[in-house]
């Protein structure tokens, strides 16, 4: 399930509550590209040394590599990496000094690209337009890529995509450790593994120090999405990193994302601090205007903020030791007003 919801088009012009984006079919012409995809790579060779996108100077292949789509045999260090979308996967390609051939933009919500991966340099590579989340094989074939690296969405294709390239799939669930040693092992770059997550602890540790347990306030990280109270669950990446940060966490499940109807509100009153990813802006509109809503106690108290869109991404489908210190700069300063009673309502934000 995806950590935060959508707002998919069904195509003739209404909304789906749907929290997954819906697969579009793939042509006949796109599956013969993917079946004829390994034979034109195959064809073009292995690209020049100065093509080589980042390429590692690790050994140990050919090696196989277990993810979220079953296992996948990488014959070489790869030199040419297609990150199939702008989630996870190319957070972690690019944390590990990766410079993909192309990669897939989703611009969620009109979002653009994420901030901490424009400071990567993500501004000057080729991308893919991915509107629905699946990629064109077609587009990816024409990238010759060595190794792939997708979310869910791929991992619907897998069929198509392995016969590419090899492919290795996260899931929205994938911790980013867990995510960040896959990826290194299909990439040959697991001498960077331990640097990178010491950095990630390091920041969260500085971040904790400074937040002192906000007083032991529980914090409660849920939102309202169309008629629909999501609360985000003990799976949830945003849960966990709360919990590093030495906060007290109310969650109403082990799952990544519990969904409540509307009338079910009071699973959000247990928060002392409340954080809600504003993913619909007109649900959470709606949501602060009922009694209902301003009757919670962290509601009432203040202590309520909203997250945007690139901030809740930052702290669910994209938290990884390359997003992790732009979400802290504004998590930690966004919790300490909060607790303090001057939270952030949606008329608000940006104040």
């Amino acid at each position: 399930m995806r950590l935060l919801p959508r707002e998919p088009s069904t195509g003739d012009g209404t909304i789906t509550t749907e929290t997954h984006m819906p697969a579009p079919a793939i042509s006949r012409r796109r599956l013969l590209a993917g079946s004829l995809g390994l034979a034109l790579l195959t064809a073009c060779g292995r690209p020049a040394a100065g093509d080589a996108a980042g390429a590692p100077a690790g050994d140990g292949f050919p090696r196989t590599v277990r993810h979220e789509a079953g296992e996948t045999t990488v014959p070489a260090a790869p030199e040419r990496v297609v990150a199939l979308s702008d989630y996870l996967d190319l957070d972690l390609v690019l944390a590990l000094g990766v410079q993909p051939v192309l990669y897939g933009f989703t611009d969620a919500w009109g979002s653009g690209n994420m901030p901490w991966q424009t400071e990567a340099g993500v501004a000057g590579l080729a991308r893919m337009d991915i509107p629905t989340s699946q990629a064109d094989p077609e587009r990816v074939v024409s990238a010759r890529p060595e190794l792939m690296v997708g979310m869910p969405p791929a991992a619907e294709q897998y069929d198509v995509l392995s016969r590419i390239a090899p492919t290795v799939c996260l899931g929205w669930e994938t911790t980013w450790h867990d995510g960040l040693t896959t990826v290194a092992a299909a990439l040959g770059r697991e001498d960077r593994v331990e640097g990178l997550a010491q950095r990630y602890r390091d920041s969260v540790a500085t971040a904790a120090a400074r937040l002192d347990g906000l007083g032991g306030l529980p914090v409660v990280a849920g939102s309202a999405y169309h008629d629909q109270i999501y609360v985000q669950g003990d799976a949830s990446p945003m849960v966990g990193l709360l919990r590093d940060l030495g906060l007290t966490v109310h969650t109403t499940g082990p799952d990544a994302v519990t969904g409540y109807s509307a009338e079910e509100v009071d699973v959000l009153a247990p928060a002392g601090v409340l954080l809600c990813p504003a993913t619909d802006a007109a649900g959470t509109a709606a949501a602060e205007a009922s009694e209902l809503w301003r009757r919670l106690p962290a509601v009432a108290a203040g202590r309520y903020s909203v997250l945007s869109p690139v901030f809740a991404r930052a702290l669910t489908e994209n938290l990884s030791p390359l997003s992790i210190d732009w979400a802290l700069r504004s998590l930690v300063p966004l919790l300490e007003r909060t607790a303090a009673g001057d939270g952030v309502p949606l008329g608000r934000a940006g104040s």
